[in-house]
């Protein structure tokens, strides 16, 4: 493949040839929807079940996080969201920063970078009004660090051990290093999204090789997403994606619940420049 180095990462270096293009699919949100599926948080999928099924704004999960951490409406978040304002960049990154394990400092830095000057005082007052309304997935984090204490390890998702080797042991408890609890507060989300992504890359993989689709490529693979190389073509393009959602949307049966996450997809010549894909069930695709 051709090499450009005006872009960071493997986006850099990922260009269709001549007469092909790429298509990248991604998981929705998949570790923000698997917290709250894991911690039974209402808070949490009651706002991704109303927005997959309504497409409102006012319930757009990155709204009505912005309006609990800043105790303002959900009109006024949106208005940020329209303006592109810093608390609106403050929102969309706190959560991806929790659920890595970020504390107070690292929420500071956020909070800087998107331009808000605040101390960390006031960063902890936003943290502590957003997890006032998610209340049990707060519970269930402080679950996961208790029982990192007591043994050392936490349970995933399908059941079997992970143990953690940066802590130290003190008065009959483990005591996580601050990389230890990223990792606590990680793996089971990490675990889950294993169990759930790599059969759906499996059968896509499969599709690939079958005599229908076997003129597409499966060329990359991200934690939550992968991307395959194709004809530049759009009723190929139609055709392919149409059986991909399919595969990739099936529900994921887990334990007594069914776990579902819808996936995007987004097309082009270079992967630092797709676009986003119409999917076939909205339109043509091209």
């Amino acid at each position: 493949m051709e090499k450009v180095s005006i872009y960071h990462g493997p986006r850099r270096a990922i260009v269709a040839p001549n007469s092909r293009c790429l298509i990248d699919f991604d998981a929705d949100s998949l570790h923000y929807r698997e917290a709250g599926f894991l911690s039974q948080d209402p808070f949490i999928y009651k706002t991704w079940e109303i927005y997959d099924s309504t497409g409102d704004p006012i319930w757009k999960p990155h709204v009505v996080n912005c309006a609990t951490l800043f105790h303002v409406t959900v009109d006024q978040a949106v208005e940020w969201m329209n303006g592109k304002s810093p608390q609106y960049t403050f929102a969309k990154n706190f959560i991806y920063m929790l659920l890595n394990g970020g504390d107070v400092p690292a929420l500071a830095n956020a909070a800087a970078t998107a331009g808000l000057v605040m101390d960390e005082k006031e960063v902890k007052n936003l943290l502590d009004n957003w997890l006032s309304r998610a209340v049990l997935f707060d519970k269930w984090r402080r679950g996961l660090i208790d029982e990192a204490r007591r043994t050392g390890m936490v349970t995933l998702p399908d059941g079997r051990r992970r143990r953690f080797y940066d802590m130290q042991w003190k008065d009959g408890l483990w005591y996580p290093s601050k990389d230890a609890r990223k990792e606590i507060f990680n793996a089971p989300l990490i675990g889950m999204e294993v169990s759930y992504t790599n059969p759906r890359y499996k059968k896509i993989l499969d599709l690939t090789k079958t005599d229908e689709f076997n003129q597409w490529k499966f060329i990359h693979h991200e934690h939550d997403g992968f991307m395959v190389e194709g004809p530049e073509n759009s009723s190929e393009v139609e055709r392919f994606t149409e059986r991909a959602f399919k595969i990739l949307e099936e529900p994921f049966q887990f334990g007594q619940r069914k776990f579902v996450c819808p996936w995007g997809a987004k097309i082009g010549k270079v992967w630092s420049e797709l676009k986003t894909l119409t999917r076939p069930m909205e339109g043509k695709a091209g």
